[in-house]
């Protein structure tokens, strides 16, 4: 596609089913989202890649089910968020 877009990049841990995210407008409607159990390969990248406009607002937020995040004993894990035009 052509225009604004949103591009999200998880390199996931060594539980992948804890990881969760969502991504709404500011007015609170769901754009796109991952619930637990998901992703199910350890260590899997994902990249997610959506049209959007850069002149809203938007609220993307992470979870994790046990609360022990990314990285570190449980993997070099990350997420990055970039936003860009063609």
């Amino acid at each position: 596609f052509k225009g604004d877009y949103l591009r999200l990049e998880f390199q996931l841990d060594a539980f992948p089913a804890e990881t969760s995210w969502v991504l709404e407008t500011d007015a609170g409607d769901l754009l796109e989202s991952a619930p637990p159990n998901t992703y199910g390969t350890p260590h899997q990248r994902v990249n997610i890649r959506r049209p959007i406009n850069l002149g809203r607002t938007y609220k993307f937020v992470v979870g994790d089910v046990f609360s022990d995040g990314f990285c570190c004993e449980k993997g070099n894990g990350y997420y990055k968020v970039y936003l860009g035009f063609d």
